[in-house]
C-alpha cells in the first residue's frame, strides 16, 4: 500500500502508535502492558496507548485525515462496509486484516 501522505509531517505521536502497534502485531498480538486489542481497528486501539482525551482525538484525528488524503473511507478504511469490520470483531481478528497492516507499516518512520 502506497501513501501520498508526507510522513515528514506525521506526528511523534502517531509515529510511535503505528510503531507500537506494528512490534505488537509482530510479537503475535499477545496481551501486554499496553494492551492492544484484536478484536478493534486502529482508532479504538489508539486509545489504549493514550487514554488522555485531548491527545486521543488529536492523534485520531491526524489519522482520520491521512484516511482522507488516500482516499479511504473514514469509517471503515480497511473494511468498506461495517458487516465485514463487525465480522472480524467478532471473531478477534482485526490485528490480522492484511490491509490494515500494510497501511501501519507504510506508516514507519
Amino acid at each position: 500500500m502506497t501513501t501520498i501522505y508526507d510522513l515528514s509531517e506525521q506526528s511523534p505521536e502517531l509515529s510511535e502508535f503505528y510503531a507500537k502497534y506494528y512490534a505488537w502485531i509482530k510479537r503475535g498480538a499477545h496481551p501486554d502492558r499496553i494492551r492492544f486489542r484484536r478484536r478493534y481497528g486502529l482508532c479504538s486501539n489508539i486509545g489504549y496507548l493514550y487514554n488522555e482525551y485531548e491527545l486521543y482525538r488529536k492523534v485520531v484525528d491526524e489519522m482520520l485525515d491521512q484516511f482522507y488524503i488516500a482516499e479511504l473511507d473514514t469509517a471503515f478504511p480497511f473494511n468498506y462496509v461495517l458487516s465485514s469490520y463487525s465480522k472480524e470483531n467478532n471473531f478477534k481478528t482485526a490485528y490480522k486484516n492484511p490491509a490494515r497492516i500494510a497501511w501501519v507499516k507504510a506508516h514507519l518512520v
